[in-house]
């Protein structure tokens, strides 16, 4: 029996799924907490909801902030006209 313990080498298949399952199971929870993050800060999203920039999805806020410097170019260039 001694011999047979002695040629053993490496990891069974059993370790190897343990390692497996935990490395599976901190994947898991890192993806759902960076989906999950804030993208700003409570004060961030003040100011930008203040200056009237919807901060409920990413795209509606590229959309906003579009509008809103579309809106001051055209303004600046009506100004400068008159």
């Amino acid at each position: 029996m001694t011999q047979r313990l002695a040629y053993k080498k490496g990891f069974g298949l059993v370790e190897i799924m343990v390692v497996l399952a935990i490395i599976a199971l901190i994947y898991y929870l890192w993806v759902n907490n960076y989906f999950k993050a804030r993208p700003f800060s409570k004060e961030t999203e003040k100011v930008l909801s203040e200056s009237g920039i919807d901060t409920s999805r990413p795209d509606t806020i590229l959309k906003t902030v579009k509008e809103k410097l579309k809106k001051i170019t055209e303004q600046k260039s009506a100004d400068s006209q008159e």
